[in-house]
């Protein structure tokens, strides 16, 4: 299914652009439905998404998007980069 698809389903898209970390960090308090990572094509290292307990990360490489996932909120997932904050990661939400 397209980005497109789902976006006609929901009210509310947002979008924002965060700078990375080297250390895992939290994502904002965000209600959503799904969200999407997507890493400009600028970035030097990999950007790293997921769970702070299990520790599980996807991979998200310059260029490269992850998702759609569905999530009750943002906040429940963690990021970080391997070049700390010289890469950025964008997100777009719907809810």
């Amino acid at each position: 299914m397209a980005i497109e698809d789902y976006s006609r389903r929901f009210i509310v898209n947002v979008t924002e652009l965060l700078t990375g970390s080297s250390s895992a960090v939290q994502f904002p308090d965000v209600p959503c439905t799904l969200a999407l990572f997507r890493a400009p094509s600028i970035n030097v290292a990999s950007f790293f998404v997921g769970g702070a307990v299990d520790k599980c990360f996807i991979e998200i490489d310059a260029s490269q998007e992850a998702g759609p996932m569905e999530l009750n909120n943002l906040n429940q997932l963690w990021y970080y980069s391997q070049s700390g904050t010289m890469d950025y990661l964008s997100y777009w939400v719907q809810r």
